[in-house]
């Protein structure tokens, strides 16, 4: 069953968030240095704020997929009678979407953008968000072509 669609994509996710975990979690670069050299005391308060804020958004939005995933899980094998490894890979389908959404649609009460002052702040601010960006999709790109390479070399 590991071999289904569902699960294809449910590796594809886990894959990407591993791949994340390792690119986006590595110690600060040279813009991300630079950014919190030229910040004042205030301004680098205000963005430690907001990476809470941002975590604690990403953690709510997890927490209620991995809730839809237990409601999932429980209707498709106790109700349904699915497998339950379909169950699962469509549980983690689930949970990986409503992340993502959560996280991009939840309103956010400020952006470091609008704290920074100079043209230098907002160039490192510019340099690091286009860095995330292109390490998600990045990583999103490897789970994809990795994970399907793995999936027709055994399904």
């Amino acid at each position: 069953m590991f071999c289904s669609n569902i699960c294809l994509l449910a590796m594809i996710f886990i894959i990407t968030k591993i791949i994340i975990l390792f690119t986006i979690t590595l110690p600060y670069n040279n813009s991300q240095k630079e950014l919190n050299n030229s910040l004042d005391q205030k301004q680098k308060e205000t963005y430690k704020k907001i990476i809470s804020e941002r975590r604690r958004i990403y953690i709510m939005g997890y927490l209620i997929g991995i809730t839809l995933s237990i409601a999932v899980i429980l209707v498709n094998v106790f109700v349904l009678k699915q497998n339950k490894s379909s169950a699962v890979c469509l549980a983690v389908v689930i949970s990986s979407i409503t992340t993502y959404f959560f996280y991009i649609l939840y309103p956010k009460s400020k952006y470091m953008i609008q704290v920074l002052e100079t043209k230098e702040q907002i160039n490192n601010w510019l340099s690091i968000y286009k860095s995330m960006q292109f390490k998600f999709h990045f990583s999103f790109l490897l789970g994809i072509i990795s994970t399907t390479l793995i999936h027709y070399s055994f399904c």
